[in-house]
């Protein structure tokens, strides 16, 4: 979510055209009382890639919103998690609009996240 609009710049902060996003909290809190902390491991290797390859990283933590994250953490004793994504304006309409800059910087963060887990990266939250 961008919050260099109007409506929006009083919840979100970043922008379009200013590097991929991580989430680093997400909680619903309304009848779906779920959310995410980012898992530490998974956060950092995100860090170390983005200044690796110069790429700008929002930092996201919002409230009144989840992804399928929340729940996957939970499977098989626990799935590390990291939500991220790309900022969007006007989400769910008929203009919904992004910068196609973050979406390629973003591809090109995770393919480096991929490229460098190695088993030093600890997948348990405990």
């Amino acid at each position: 979510m961008a919050g260099d609009t109007p409506e929006t710049r009083s919840r979100f902060t970043g922008g379009l055209g200013e590097g991929p996003v991580v989430a680093l909290y997400n909680f619903h809190g309304r009848g779906t009382l779920n959310g995410l902390v980012a898992h530490e491991g998974l956060y950092k290797l995100a860090l170390r890639c983005a200044e690796k390859e110069n790429i700008p990283l929002q930092e996201f933590a919002s409230t009144g919103m989840l992804t399928d994250n929340a729940y996957v953490q939970f499977e098989n004793g626990y799935i590390a998690c990291l939500d991220m994504g790309f900022p969007a304006r006007y989400t769910h309409s008929p203009v919904e609009m992004c910068d196609l800059n973050d979406l390629e910087m973003l591809s090109t963060l995770v393919h480096n996240m991929l490229l460098n887990i190695d088993d030093n990266l600890k997948v348990s939250r405990f």
